[in-house]
């Protein structure tokens, strides 16, 4: 379906098809969206708030994460050039990973949207949104949608091996 426009400009059918045919949204796959909202009605059922770039972890639900794999998306590993905005290259899982002490797992964005949608027990993805200069790391729960964790990096394009080295103190320091 595409989306009409309350305007008397239309925008040309190739670039509404290419727009979703390439991907150019990464973070906005139909599992994604489906958590986003459950997050939204959580937090709305619980009279809570929470902002963008507030950094927030729920200990609880994050100790999880020393015994069971937390599921990293291929598409995390997309290089952005800082002043060209291509993205032609991939970081290293292995250099992103090292100080990681626990386990992970990269899977294609179709596997990790098909769990997502099929859930019937919690598991942990990581999901890491880049905007603008805004590196957004959030830990999520692929059954409910919760946040568990979420850290933001002001000034930055691509996932940095620091901040995951941060997630994995955070989950070892988690009770």
């Amino acid at each position: 379906a595409k989306a009409a426009l309350r305007t008397d400009e239309q925008i040309p059918d190739e670039i509404v098809d290419n727009s979703w045919i390439e991907m150019v949204f990464f973070n906005w796959i139909y599992g994604y969206l489906k958590n986003a909202l459950q997050e939204v009605i959580r937090l709305l059922k619980n009279e809570e708030s929470r902002w963008l770039i507030q950094d927030y972890q729920n200990g609880s639900a994050l100790k999880n994460l020393r015994n069971q794999p937390i599921f990293l998306s291929e598409n995390m590993l997309i290089k952005t050039n800082a002043l060209t905005g291509e993205q032609n290259e991939q970081h290293d899982i292995e250099t992103l990973f090292k100080a990681y002490e626990f386990q992970y797992e990269l899977v294609s964005d179709e596997k990790l949207n098909q769990m997502i949608l099929d859930a019937e027990a919690p598991f942990f993805y990581l999901q890491y949104v880049q905007s603008y200069n805004l590196g957004l790391y959030s830990i999520v729960n692929g059954q409910t949608g919760e946040i568990v964790y979420s850290i933001t990096d002001v000034g930055t394009v691509n996932i940095k091996a620091k901040r995951i080295k941060e997630i994995s103190e955070a989950i070892e320091k988690a009770k």
